[in-house]
């Protein structure tokens, strides 16, 4: 489901095409072989927000400036964790 979410949020942003894609073969195939190493969250708890989901891009949390990061909390306003997908990588020209 977080990969869903980061893979869609990171289209919705960005635009189809501008990154290149690491979460298909999670998502369609259901492969789980390397979702450690692109779905990941906090060691610590953030305080509840005002807002009931949290999205967004957080390229600069990682020292890899060529990913495509997205944060993502759902049910935010009752203190849930917070989750880090890596959608993809950026297409440089």
């Amino acid at each position: 489901m977080l990969a869903k979410i980061g893979h869609s949020f990171a289209i919705a942003e960005l635009g189809d095409g501008s990154f290149e894609p690491l979460l298909p073969v999670l998502i369609v195939r259901g492969d789980l072989s390397n979702c450690v190493d692109v779905i990941g969250g906090l060691s610590h708890d953030e305080p509840p927000s005002s807002g009931l989901h949290e999205l967004s891009l957080d390229d600069a949390t990682f020292d890899h400036p060529n990913l495509v990061v997205v944060r993502v909390r759902l049910l935010s306003k009752l203190g849930t964790p917070t989750y880090y997908v890596v959608a993809g990588r950026h297409l440089r020209s």
